[in-house]
């Protein structure tokens, strides 16, 4: 394990990971990632082939024959003032729900504005308490301090106890999926990431063109709300009108994440 730990620790360092730059994939049946890490005993993979979260099927495959298109925006790292409040903004003017997956020490310095993600009608999950790189690997007491404390901060301003969590930086195992699993919780990622938080290199327009350049029936898009978003990094404002309008026009349903 120990050896594990540094080729993850050497290949972050070298392709350079910034926070949510692990990219997955939610398919039909189960949620798998073409660019975000797997990491088993054997050492670490693509998780191409890798199940992470198992969705209904008899739902899944109800709506595709319907032909019902659903998506879900999901928002990462937040609340945070100067983005959060822009984000709700807007899907409140489209009249669309968010899933939005919340830092626990951001949650502690925005009180009142978490409580306004869920009284606007949005979905809340835990995305643990400091944001670690190491999650799978971390002491269990401190592994279970970081979704208990989360968990815990969202409960006291919210009333609202979740059971959906998205690991930092996409990074799960096997192991920590049955140990998450046993404690209540559901695993989930995404299938598009437009690159939003690449912000000095993606434009609201790229974001739109990753968008709808990963068209499916089920689409479960992340974004980032957590950061500064002045300046060159309102680059998810910008975008976001528009890829709600171009969704509609192509007929899909929004919804939260845990209705796919």
């Amino acid at each position: 394990m120990q050896l594990l730990i540094h080729i993850l620790s050497s290949l972050i360092a070298v392709i350079g990971l910034v926070p949510q730059q692990a990219q997955a994939v939610t398919a039909i049946t189960t949620t798998q990632a073409t660019s975000s890490y797997y990491v088993t005993d054997a050492g670490i993979k693509g998780l191409e082939d890798a199940p992470i979260v198992s969705l209904d099927d008899a739902t899944s495959t109800m709506s595709i024959a319907n032909g019902t298109k659903m998506v879900a925006l999901t928002f990462d790292d937040g609340p945070r003032a100067s983005s959060t409040e822009k984000v709700l903004h807007i899907l409140n003017a489209e009249h669309v729900p968010g899933t939005f997956f919340l830092i626990g020490e951001n949650v502690a310095q925005n009180p009142a504005l978490t409580r306004e993600i869920v009284t606007d009608g949005n979905v809340i999950g835990i995305h643990t308490y400091n944001h670690p790189k190491n999650l799978p690997w971390m002491d269990p007491a401190e592994r279970d301090w970081e979704l208990s404390a989360t968990q815990a901060v969202i409960a006291s301003t919210t009333g609202v106890h979740t059971s959906l969590f998205r690991p930092p930086y996409g990074i799960m195992t096997p192991q920590l999926k049955s140990i998450l699993e046993g404690q209540g919780y559901t695993v989930y990622m995404w299938n598009v990431d437009p690159r939003d938080w690449d912000y000095r290199r993606s434009t609201s327009d790229s974001i739109i063109q990753n968008v709808l350049s990963h068209l499916k029936n089920h689409m479960v898009i992340l974004f980032h709300d957590g950061r500064d978003s002045t300046g060159i990094h309102n680059n998810l404002e910008g975008a976001l009108p528009t890829v709600i309008a171009e969704l509609k026009a192509r007929g899909y349903t929004f919804v939260t994440v845990d209705k796919i």
